[in-house]
């Protein structure tokens, strides 16, 4: 029989720890490739998204861009009416920010009272409608504006956003009020004439 000595046994324990320690550096590497994998991975991800964000500013911008150029007011609102996004002919017209039409009294400021609870009432009742509103320009003078209140719904029907267009009509309203007062007139002068020509 071999005698083992001391020194075979530390050899021996060498050796063990040497191959325990070419597993462990064997299984770092592994773990190591796959770290290395995966932040490859994580880093074209976050290269995609990061284009995608890129994108989606730019096509927002564009589409901003869009709305500021079509020469009607255009606000983006919540399902209570609240605005979340108007613009610039809007902006431009009221004389107000973004910002300001956003608070609560937005709506008294910009409308006139005679026709806040027509407005209010159509965007309760939910369904896609005309009217005939008066909006204060930022004179302070108020002109007639025909809007259009149209609502976005999700797949189990709730209204999620409403679209709002105005255009004025200011003019169509006083040419629709001449036209009114010259019949007035017309039918007092026929009526004056036809009671002239009685015997």
């Amino acid at each position: 029989m071999q005698r083992i000595t001391s020194r075979d046994r530390a050899v021996s324990e060498d050796a063990i720890e040497t191959q325990q320690t070419a597993d462990e550096i064997k299984a770092l590497k592994a773990c190591l490739n796959d770290l290395i994998a995966a932040n490859e991975a994580l880093q074209k991800e976050i290269a995609e998204r990061k284009r995608a964000e890129e994108k989606l500013r730019q096509d927002e911008r564009e589409l901003r861009r869009i709305t500021d150029a079509i020469p009607q007011a255009i606000g983006v609102l919540a399902p209570d009416g609240t605005v979340l996004h108007a613009n610039q002919v809007a902006l431009d017209y009221t004389g107000l920010t973004l910002e300001d039409l956003k608070t609560d009294d937005f709506r008294k400021r910009l409308f006139h009272p005679d026709d806040l609870d027509k407005r209010q009432h159509a965007l309760e009742h939910g369904t896609p409608c005309e009217l005939e509103l008066r909006a204060r320009r930022k004179d302070g003078q108020y002109r007639w504006f025909l809007f259009r209140y149209n609502p976005l719904r999700d797949d189990e029907g709730h209204i999620i956003r409403w679209y709002a267009t105005g255009i004025d009509i200011e003019d169509v309203k006083q040419a629709e009020e001449r036209i009114r007062n010259e019949n007035m007139a017309l039918r007092e002068e026929i009526d004056s004439a036809s009671t002239c020509d009685s015997p």
